[in-house]
């Protein structure tokens, strides 16, 4: 990735191969597990990352953990999900904006003296999502591409209930709650900034032979009401 300047660090930066290092003491990142009827439910997650007030550069970024309340559940295929990191021109308007429609909380921020944030880190319904602002060529955010590539999917415990806060704050919704042949009741909203957020309460852990069973049999019920 380009840099923003000869001060400025990139994504690709020391820094960031650092700040992801962070992620990875036991303490922070293997909290305690639970098999539950197939799903895993965490007792423990990462409370806080953030710059330490007064601290020295070289010790200003901080990592704790602590007790918080259990994790949606959810199948264990998604325990490690791939981590999304978006896009949007004026970052820190989105961080506003995704704390006012998913209660979402700003873990850690880096910026340019002008405000452009070059990597955040934001905890939203325990999960975590990393934006800023786009820096080259080789990202950009929906508004400008006229359509996303990939859907955030977050898995809570009340799906319109986040519809409903998330549609109140602003994003256009796309899908009512709905129950799905892989086992979740599924919501879906536009944000301002044309990221789709698709909010799933999960009700079944069900096996990828019975997920392809009822896909194809739902598939099949549509090309019936099409004739």
């Amino acid at each position: 990735m380009s840099t923003l300047g000869a001060t400025q660090p990139s994504l690709s930066s020391p820094l960031f191969s650092w700040l992801a290092m962070l992620h990875s003491p036991a303490e922070a990142v293997r909290p305690e597990q639970k098999r539950r009827a197939g799903v895993y439910d965490l007792s423990r997650s990462v409370q806080g990352i953030g710059t330490q007030r007064g601290a020295s550069a070289a010790t200003s970024i901080v990592i704790t953990a602590s007790a918080s309340r259990a994790m949606t559940i959810r199948p264990l295929r998604y325990l490690n999900a791939v981590v999304p990191h978006i896009y949007v021109e004026g970052a820190a308007k989105a961080v506003a904006f995704y704390a006012e429609a998913f209660g979402a909380e700003e873990v850690l921020r880096i910026a340019t003296p002008d405000g452009r944030i070059i990597h955040s880190e934001l905890a939203i319904c325990n999960a975590t999502v990393m934006l800023g602002d786009p820096t080259s060529r080789l990202y950009d955010e929906p508004r400008q591409l006229g359509a996303c590539t990939a859907g955030l999917h977050l898995m809570v415990d009340d799906n319109a209930a986040v519809l409903a806060r998330a549609v109140a704050a602003g994003c256009e919704q796309i899908q009512a709650p709905t129950d799905m042949f892989y086992g979740a009741n599924s919501a879906s909203v536009r944000d301002p900034f044309g990221h789709v957020w698709v909010l799933l309460t999960w009700k079944e852990d069900l096996s990828p032979a019975e997920m392809e069973r009822r896909g194809n049999a739902a598939l099949r019920e549509a090309d019936k009401a099409r004739l």
